[in-house]
């Protein structure tokens, strides 16, 4: 029980900055699309024929769904935040290579470092999205390299805003967590 309420307390030190990457990362991908598409890029056909046949479905589930439950209010983000982190990261992958990459996406991420290419970008963010359903599905991930895999989260966020990884620093820390299990009470 003692494991797992610290494994569990690892997990919660590193919400924040999972969440926080998954998020930077969406909006700088939806920031493209609309460069590159336009304000409705998830009505665009010239965009949604270049998805998988299931990023398809979900892209029209997803809009289909934000417009009937937002009514007045739907607006693009409202997609945005209803999309999967799979489907974003998906847009990362060398199939889109030409159609965003090429067109302007690293231009999205204003801080990346000057030797990260796509391939790298992608493989650092699904290497986020694959810890990111650990820790949100439960599994044990105190011996999966949890600081390793905050530092990747803190590196993307970082190519998005400093100021950002300066919040989510403060906020959050999960190394304290991690070398130093709290006393749990007798069980």
């Amino acid at each position: 029980m003692r494991l797992y309420l610290w494994n569990a307390s690892i997990c919660e030190s590193l919400y924040l900055p999972l969440q926080t990457a998954e998020v930077c990362v969406r909006n700088a991908i939806h920031y493209t699309l609309i460069r590159r598409y336009g304000q409705d890029w998830n009505t665009n056909h010239a965009f949604t024929n270049l998805l998988l046949k299931k990023y398809q479905e979900e892209l029209f589930r997803t809009t289909a769904d934000e417009k009937e439950v937002r009514g007045a209010a739907y607006t693009v983000d409202h997609v945005v935040g209803g999309m999967s982190f799979g489907f974003w990261v998906n847009l990362l992958t060398h199939s889109f290579r030409h159609h965003l990459w090429q067109q302007g996406m690293r231009r999205s991420f204003p801080h990346i470092p000057q030797g990260i290419e796509r391939e790298d970008a992608y493989a650092k963010v699904n290497q986020l999205r694959v810890f990111r359903n650990k820790v949100a599905h439960h599994y044990a991930i105190f011996d999966r390299r949890p600081l390793a895999e905050h530092q990747n989260a803190m590196e993307i966020i970082g190519w998005c805003s400093p100021s950002a990884v300066h919040v989510v620093r403060q906020l959050s820390n999960p190394r304290r967590v991690v070398q130093k299990p709290k006393r749990w009470p007798t069980l």
